[in-house]
């Protein structure tokens, strides 16, 4: 097959695109022969000789799906045929276009870097390190090439050679698996993602603080998409993550604990439930329960024995059956975080501060197309990596905290006490609650930045708080919030950046509308 593609293409080409064998030959028959050849559930193959008009580099990807499902990202075994079709490249390589979108100019740099960093960790003896697609000007797919073999047309190994090599590349593919990922950041990156650092930087302290974070912004910001990035990024091998889909229709706690069939006698579990009995088994990793779209119904109304239970460290009643087999009650384990994505339109439904108040609030901000289109430069977090992507070590005593950060303390008290103040005339004050995870977020803030004797970055930190502890209460009229916002809006100026941006976005909607919330 490989054999005809070479000897036929260059004449297709010059025929109709639409329903042609060559195109299917690609796309279907090909395909089918690796899956024979592989025999792996794990992978999807896919060919291409182009969409609507015939590709110049026609291609067939073997991919597994715990690494990418799209060849746009991540890591794949990909066929690359030359366009003058001289010959075809078997190649282990990398998605080039979302980096390509990212990085522009750059990208080329950054996927030969990774590329030997893979090097550097995985041996392909006797392995090109370098291929040559076009006779113009270098083609992207030779930036991305981590290994390959090539087969000229004109000596074309017999079918044993090429299987044999097929499975050697699927088994440095699967070494490819095994390797360390590096830094969540990294991670993210390999995927073909972006993310400004100080959203990343938010969440992992946020979860290391506490185990319940709400996502929000407008739809296709990312959120959904940074904890699901998060779960695959902790699983190491074994899916610690499960996204469940919150219904309209969930007005009570057993779509997620499940419920007793009183007709049968047996507990109706649920994969949320399943999922949390999971975790429990396996007190020393982490497990992520995604809520999307979390506000689609009332919150209190399915989530409010998780959040007491949360507080508490109370179990939470499923059933009072002596004789039902299933456990009575369960408890909700360290080391479960809840990441709760929130879409704001008219199907859905606003948090009460019994929620907001037990959760860290990150807003995501839709990217201007400009900023996205063009070059970004490669970023990174820098700080204690090994503490910070570590959600289970994070639970220090107020009076310890309070000793760590003696230096700035009066300055944080006395911001404390503004906010406070403030709000307190609007009825948005707040208790030792939101204080002691605001203290517990700075200490985390403080040891990410490597214990600083004189910490001349804490109010950035102390910024991003203000933004998901405090602001978040604040809704109403104009005539109860206009003084309000403005008064904490001059006080974050030249302080608080990002606080003082929200309140600004806060001000104008209450202008226009007569009324604002911090969730849009």
């Amino acid at each position: 097959m490989i054999r005809e593609v070479l000897d036929e293409y260059l004449s297709a080409k010059k025929e109709d695109f639409a329903n042609h064998p060559m195109a299917q030959l690609l796309r279907r028959k090909i395909p089918q022969e690796i899956n024979r050849i592989l025999e792996s559930e794990s992978y999807i193959i896919k060919g291409s000789a182009g969409q609507g008009t015939w590709a110049k580099i026609p291609w067939i990807v073997i991919m597994d799906h715990e690494i990418t499902e799209n060849p746009k990202n991540g890591y794949y075994i990909a066929y690359l045929f030359k366009e003058n079709m001289e010959g075809v490249y078997l190649t282990l390589m990398q998605g080039v276009e979302n980096v390509k979108n990212e990085y522009g100019k750059d990208a080329s740099k950054i996927l030969r870097d990774c590329a030997s960093k893979i090097r550097a960790q995985i041996e392909c003896e006797d392995c090109l390190k370098e291929i040559s697609l076009t006779e113009d000007a270098g083609h992207p797919y030779e930036d991305a090439i981590i290994y390959a073999t090539y087969y000229p047309r004109d000596d074309l190994p017999e079918n044993d050679r090429l299987v044999s090599d097929l499975k050697k590349f699927s088994k440095i593919y699967k070494e490819l698996k095994s390797l360390p990922i590096g830094s969540f950041y990294d991670f993210i990156e390999s995927k073909g993602f972006y993310f400004e650092p100080e959203i990343v930087e938010d969440f992992l302290l946020s979860i290391k603080v506490k185990p319940f974070v709400i996502l929000t912004g407008n739809s296709g910001t990312g959120k959904t998409k940074l904890a699901q990035l998060y779960g695959e990024y902790i699983s190491d091998g074994e899916k610690r993550y499960l996204m469940v889909p919150v219904g309209a229709n969930w007005t009570e706690k057993r779509h997620i604990f499940g419920y007793l069939n009183i007709m049968t006698g047996e507990y109706q579990s649920t994969p949320a439930l399943d999922f949390i009995m999971k975790a429990r088994g396996d007190p020393d990793n982490p497990y992520l329960l995604i809520l999307d779209e979390m506000n689609l119904s009332h919150v209190e109304r399915y989530f409010s024995d998780f959040l007491s239970a949360i507080e508490s460290g109370e179990p939470i009643p499923l059933h009072d059956n002596p004789e039902c087999d299933f456990p009575q009650e369960i408890e909700i384990p360290e080391n479960l975080i809840v990441v709760g994505t929130v879409n704001v339109d008219e199907t859905t439904y606003m948090f009460s501060p019994k929620v907001l108040d037990r959760a860290n609030t990150i807003e995501f901000e839709t990217t201007n197309p400009k900023k996205y289109l063009t070059n970004q430069p490669k970023q990174e977090l820098k700080g204690n990596l090994k503490f910070l992507e570590n959600p289970l070590n994070h639970n220090i005593e107020t009076a310890k905290i309070k000793e760590d950060l003696n230096p700035i303390l009066d300055q944080i008290t006395d911001e404390l006490e503004f906010f406070y103040k403030e709000l307190k005339g609007s009825g948005f004050d707040f208790g030792f609650r939101v204080v002691n995870e605001i203290l517990s977020f700075m200490h985390a803030a403080w040891i990410y930045q490597g214990k600083p004797k004189e910490w001349d970055k804490w109010e950035r930190y102390f910024d991003a708080q203000i933004k998901q502890k405090i602001l978040p209460k604040i809704h109403g009229p104009e005539r109860l919030l206009r003084d309000t916002l403005q008064k904490l809006k001059k006080h974050c100026r030249g302080k608080f950046p990002n606080s003082e941006k929200k309140l600004e976005e806060m001000e104008e909607t209450l202008k226009v509308q007569r009324y604002v919330s911090f969730i849009r």
